[in-house]
């Protein structure tokens, strides 16, 4: 749920990183606290 807002919001902005994001969403909660 949380790599969903992520891509709404500025996660998939900030760079590569979001791109394993949205593979795996449990790697996506890490690298959304990173940015956050």
């Amino acid at each position: 749920m949380t790599g969903d807002t992520a891509k709404e919001g500025r996660g998939v902005r900030p760079g590569p990183q979001y791109a394993t994001a949205q593979n795996s969403s449990s790697n996506a909660t890490v690298p959304l606290t990173a940015t956050w």
